[in-house]
């Protein structure tokens, strides 16, 4: 995967990166910061080719079937869709082909005006272990061994997408929206 990308802010060039995503972040949540950083530079990258220049993140709106805290902090930093009221949560029900996460379903599209690119990961990029071991420590069971091994599962998820060409992880289409 890419561990930068420039978009631009009121004009304004602005490299995102990895790294920086991660300090905003931390660790917790690390395998789908990850995910949500590779998702977002995949989609943006693409419509900057398309487009012949960096987008702008002030017109980029984000909707997920996966509001996973990874996905949203990787959305916020890297577009601030968050903060400007254009992260939206959509009912999983609404993408049920897309494979199931921890909660909700890994489903993704990043808008422009002009362009949008959806993005849905591909059954078995999580491990039904992965989502097992979540949804038990989300469910309140916090042993050391369960966290121990969910750590690792996250660790694990984030390498995996960082080796990763993203577009091995994930079936993906761009349609030009008309106005």
């Amino acid at each position: 995967m890419k561990t930068n990308f420039t978009l631009t802010d009121h004009g304004q060039s602005l490299t995102v990166t990895l790294e920086g995503c991660t300090q905003y972040h931390g660790r917790d949540s690390i395998g789908g910061m990850t995910l949500g950083f590779a998702l977002v530079e995949f989609a943006v990258s693409r419509l900057g080719a398309i487009m012949g220049c960096p987008l702008p993140r002030e017109g980029i709106r984000f909707e997920t079937a996966f509001p996973g805290p990874g996905v949203q902090d990787a959305v916020e930093f890297t577009t601030r869709a968050v903060s400007r009221g254009n992260w939206v949560i959509v009912d999983p029900d609404t993408v049920p082909d897309a494979p199931e996460g921890v909660y909700g379903r890994l489903w993704f599209a990043l808008t422009t005006p002009t362009h949008r690119v959806v993005m849905q990961i591909r059954p078995g990029v999580l491990s039904e272990d992965f989502i097992k071991t979540g949804r038990q420590y989300k469910s309140g069971d916090r042993t050391p061994e369960l966290l121990t091994h969910w750590t690792e599962l996250k660790e694990g998820l984030a390498k995996a997408v960082e080796n990763a060409d993203i577009e091995t992880l994930m079936d993906w289409s761009i349609e030009v929206i008309q106005k």
